[in-house]
């Protein structure tokens, strides 16, 4: 009796997944996900992604972008950068600050509010800029030697694309 159990639950299970990416994949979002830097994030189509190394208050830490146009006219980025050989600070509060002015220096935008979150027990900030005709909204994620970020980009008369919240949301170390 508890065998069958255990393999009806099995069984349950496995539908289950299959039905979730059928359904992931029938609205056009799939879930990329990158072994080297150890993250995922879900999206709506497949980014061309481009080794970046990032410059640091710490030194050149290696990283990755990624780009995908959306529907709309908006864009929407993905990008990780690898810590670990540059011996970073052990204060994650402290090294977000410095992503968060680093990205809105680099981007030239005006920081328009900063929300301290947690995601699965991960810091991190949402951001919101903007800059002359430009509207962008961001998400950081630290790990102890990553960071991680979900960018989307648009037109300020249009907003940021509406497929942002969804990716942004979806991202997640591994």
């Amino acid at each position: 009796m508890g065998r069958d159990r255990t393999f009806v639950r099995g069984i349950c299970v496995a539908a289950g997944l299959v039905f979730a990416t059928a359904a992931l994949a029938a609205d056009g979002w799939s879930t990329y996900h990158n072994a080297e830097f150890r993250f995922s994030a879900e999206l709506p189509g497949t980014p061309s992604v481009t080794s970046t190394p990032a410059q640091t208050s710490a030194g050149t830490a290696p990283g990755i972008t990624g780009q995908l146009q959306t529907p709309g006219g908006g864009a929407l980025f993905i990008g990780a950068t690898d810590y670990s050989r540059l011996n970073p600070s052990p204060d994650l509060q402290a090294r977000l600050e410095s992503a968060v002015a680093g990205a809105i220096s680099n981007s030239k935008q005006t920081l328009d509010s900063e929300t301290t979150i947690t995601v699965d027990g991960v810091p991190g900030r949402d951001i919101k800029a903007h800059s002359g005709s430009i509207v962008s909204q961001a998400r950081l994620l630290m790990t102890r030697d990553r960071l991680f970020m979900a960018v989307g980009v648009g037109l300020a008369a249009d907003g940021v694309p509406a497929e942002y919240s969804r990716f942004a949301q979806s991202l997640k170390p591994d």
